[in-house]
């Protein structure tokens, strides 16, 4: 129960079903593999526009989420508000720069 409060925000101890973790798990794992493709530090994938679409998408949906999070504290286990305040919005925030430097930098090239 600790685990569904703290991490998922919920109190009634129900975990969020698999195919939406999953999911989230391989955007996350997509959005690194985009990274590195457009760093150029393994072969891309596609035309070069495209990675930069989605270099500038990635750092937009990050900020989102890093904003965003604020909100989602209403109605949230006390837990997961407190390290949504102090851990995952601020991560999200700074990995939407960290990601929009590498998309203007990127453009730059």
């Amino acid at each position: 129960m600790t685990f569904t409060k703290t991490i998922g925000g919920s109190d009634d101890g129900v975990m969020p079903p698999g195919p939406s973790t999953v999911l989230v798990g391989l955007a996350l794992i997509g959005g690194a593999v985009l990274t590195i493709m457009v760093n150029e530090s393994i072969p891309g994938i596609g035309p070069r526009w495209l990675q930069l679409v989605g270099m500038y998408g990635l750092a937009v949906v990050l900020l989102a989420r890093g904003l965003g999070g604020y909100f989602m504290n209403s109605g949230a286990a006390i837990e997961f508000q407190r390290l949504n305040t102090f851990l995952y919005s601020p991560l999200c925030v700074a990995l939407a720069a960290l990601s929009g430097i590498v998309a203007v930098a990127a453009s730059r090239r």
